[in-house]
């Protein structure tokens, strides 16, 4: 049989592991926020500088996504519009 000591034990690390994860877990998040919003940065900037146009868009509301500045100059539409 496991003693009361043990179990004590246990307990107090698993009170201790519940106190630590909520601020790991933040961590986490903004490491994984910064590295998107990085992400996100780099694809606008291959997107607009792209020579060619590019048009994407959302396949569910059939809305234009993307309209970089090659797709305003080879269709005459402004990326607003």
């Amino acid at each position: 049989m496991i003693s009361k000591p043990f179990w004590k034990q246990v307990e107090q690390r698993i009170i201790n592991f519940l106190k630590y994860l909520p601020g790991k877990l933040r961590s986490i998040e903004e490491k994984m926020n910064f590295m998107l919003d990085d992400s996100k940065k780099k694809a606008e900037g291959i997107l607009y500088a792209a020579a060619d146009a590019i048009v994407t868009y959302d396949c569910e509301t059939f809305g234009i996504d993307v309209f970089n500045a090659s797709a305003e100059r080879m269709f005459g539409y402004q990326s607003k519009e």
